[in-house]
């Protein structure tokens, strides 16, 4: 079994929208499937720490009050080279941001209405995260 990659996601609310992520040509994932913000935590980095600067990198936001959702997320998320990884992922629910947004290469953020979630192709456990943290907000 291969180890998993630690990661960190963020869900960002706005009324009745959530922020995703759509996975561009410079990115790792598959072009053009939405996610939450997030990404690999870096060695020596606190979680926390790494879903304030995964948060920044991908959206252009900064975290400024964050709690942590109960449930850790695994999934085998396929990659554009056609290998399967396994991701561990603890999720935060960004209750205060600031900032504009602003896409990159691998990542354009966007508002979307929570109920088109399912006309969009999404990574796994985005649609149970962002759940799991409108039932904390």
């Amino acid at each position: 079994m291969d180890t998993p990659i630690e990661t960190v996601g963020a869900v960002v609310l706005r009324d009745t929208k959530v922020l995703l992520v759509r996975h561009e040509a410079g990115a790792e994932q598959r072009t053009h499937v939405y996610g939450l913000p997030a990404g690999r935590v870096e060695e020596g980095e606190s979680l926390e720490e790494a879903v304030k600067r995964e948060l920044l990198e991908e959206t252009g936001l900064h975290a400024v009050s964050l709690l942590t959702l109960p449930t850790d997320y695994n999934a085998h998320i396929e990659r554009k080279d056609g290998t399967q990884r396994h991701f561990h992922m603890v999720v935060f629910l960004v209750r205060e941001y600031g900032g504009d947004l602003k896409a990159n290469v691998e990542t354009t953020p966007l508002w979307v209405e929570r109920d088109t979630l399912s006309s969009l192709e999404l990574l796994p456990n985005v649609v149970t995260a962002i759940k799991e943290a409108i039932s904390i907000a």
